[in-house]
């Protein structure tokens, strides 16, 4: 009797494990993570900006610059795009042109073995040139096809205040991660806890970079579980001088942009043949469980 039981036992644990398995076949959630940024500067129309380090093909790169001295055009690479560029000086031909740009690009497998990226300002000279600066960011998890969930204006905002804000945006799918990202007419340096949105609070900085007397670049990022909208955007300079907007023309610019998370990726299910199996190991073993209940019933 006690061994009748065990085998019950046995196959009624196969059966249940059997349709866990099923039932579990599903979907695998791929979340955004940032994964590392490189940055360079130079004084000429040429940068070359190191790649960041173990590119996969499917991530997403993100390029900040601002450049100092020519704001006729921003800079461009082969194979990257464009997301919004900005001059910092608008309207103010007197005043030292400066110009601050987004690009990004979804990597392919070349991109694995690229160890640099050369991006150019068209349109002017080395001389003309007085600081370019950038960096890169990479992310994995990202969408490939839709990679941005929403983006923003690309907005200017008066030189020598505390902050420089962008206008908010409204992401429209779940767990999103949000992008803040500004190009800098000063030198001032953020603040690390100075970078938040209305709605989000607080974000965390993931790069500063600034030249003395000349441009800057910061960013900071933050996963919004849940689609809405994020509020205005503000990051806060370490300056601490008064704001006076009347002083000075535009100098600083920010946007902000939210990443679209990867879609769920379906998990292996058995294939018709290896669904015959598996019918088949069931019929066996109930085949040999109704033998062996009629043999104890025989004894």
């Amino acid at each position: 009797m006690h061994g009748e039981h065990r085998r019950i036992k046995f196959l009624f644990a196969f059966v249940i494990n059997l349709f866990i398995v099923s039932a579990l076949a599903g979907s695998a959630v791929a979340a955004i993570v940032y994964e590392s940024t490189t940055n360079a500067n130079t004084g000429n129309a040429t940068l070359s900006i190191p790649a960041p380090s173990n590119i996969e093909e499917g991530d997403l790169l993100i390029a900040n610059f601002c450049q100092d001295g020519y704001s006729g055009n921003g800079p461009s690479c082969d194979g990257w795009t464009e997301l919004s560029s900005v001059d910092l000086w608008p309207g103010d031909p007197n005043k030292q042109p400066k110009r601050g740009s987004v690009l990004y690009k979804v990597a392919g497998a070349s991109d694995e073995i690229t160890t640099a990226y050369q991006f150019t300002i068209s349109g002017t000279t080395d001389g003309e040139v007085d600081e370019f600066i950038g960096f890169i960011s990479r992310f994995s998890g990202v969408d490939t096809t839709t990679p941005f969930d929403a983006v923003g204006t690309h907005q200017v905002t008066p030189c020598y205040t505390l902050y420089v804000t962008a206008p908010g945006i409204t992401t429209v799918t779940n767990n999103a991660m949000v992008l803040f990202l500004v190009q800098q007419g000063d030198e001032d340096p953020f603040y690390d806890f100075g970078w938040q949105t209305t709605n989000l609070g607080s974000l965390s900085e993931i790069f500063d970079q600034y030249q003395r007397d000349s441009v800057g670049l910061g960013a900071a990022i933050a996963i919004m579980p849940s689609a809405g909208a994020t509020g205005d955007g503000s990051a806060m300079f370490g300056d601490g001088t008064d704001p006076n907007p009347t002083a000075q023309p535009p100098t600083n610019a920010g946007i902000l942009v939210a990443l679209r998370e990867a879609p769920s990726t379906p998990t292996s299910i058995p294939t018709l043949s290896e669904w015959g199996m598996i019918i088949f190991a069931l019929l066996m073993a109930g085949t040999a469980f109704v033998v062996i209940r009629r043999r104890h019933i025989s004894a």
